[in-house]
């Protein structure tokens, strides 16, 4: 989560200086909000009503505009339990990407 921090002040260079495609991150965490939400059975409204937020936020985020900012995004990720490498690195399916980049490099 301490990309998104980062985010709003470097934007895209810092993104790709880290392996982490800017525009797939907004599409990742769109799909996963939209997801939790869905899976909770609650409007966008209302999701935006229980966390206390705008309720153009939660269809901004699910609709990839921007990046939310981070106490929104804190809020966010605990509210709908999600994982920070579904957001980041969504084809791990489950493995930690620092240990795939481990396993690259022993494996040459």
């Amino acid at each position: 989560m301490i990309f998104f921090v980062f985010c709003q002040a470097y934007g895209n260079t810092l993104f790709s200086k880290l392996g982490v495609d800017l525009e797939e991150m907004k599409e990742n965490l769109a799909h996963i909000v939209r997801e939790a939400r869905m899976g909770l059975g609650l409007s966008k409204e209302k999701l935006a009503e229980i966390l206390g937020f705008d309720s153009r936020t939660i269809l901004n985020i699910e609709v990839g505009r921007g990046i939310p900012k981070f106490d929104n995004l804190c809020s966010l990720v605990k509210y709908l339990n999600l994982s920070a490498d579904d957001i980041f690195y969504p084809d791990s399916a489950g493995e930690k990407p620092g240990i795939q980049k481990l396993s690259m490099l022993l494996n040459g």
